[in-house]
């Protein structure tokens, strides 16, 4: 089997005016292919190999785009400081101690 060229991978997701599902096509391991070829599975739909790659039709509803995210200065501000927490919380671990009068495993074993 020839392998394909950079120009030659592709992603294909069509549908037509009379088709109530999209057609997936793809000979790529990009993101997008991958996302769309774990999504099959999930709506009961088996991937055929064809070629290179693999052919499968999607429902119309398996299928959703939309406008990219957009993010407040607050809200950013918000996760940038949730990260430098959870970042802190890694480099300086609780010590946890069993309470008083509460006996701690042996270790070792017996």
């Amino acid at each position: 089997m020839t392998r394909l060229t950079a120009a030659e991978r592709e992603c294909i997701l069509g549908c037509a005016d009379d088709e109530h599902h999209w057609r997936v096509y793809a000979d790529v391991p990009s993101r997008f292919a991958r996302q769309l070829q774990a999504l099959a599975p999930a709506w009961g739909v088996e991937p055929r190999h064809l070629g290179a790659g693999v052919e499968f039709e999607l429902p119309l509803q398996a299928v959703r785009f939309t406008r990219p995210r957009r993010t407040s200065d607050r809200q950013r501000r918000a996760a940038q400081a949730a990260i430098q927490k959870a970042r802190l919380a890694l480099r300086n671990p609780v010590k946890i101690q069993a309470a008083e009068g509460v006996m701690a495993p042996a270790r070792g074993g017996p």
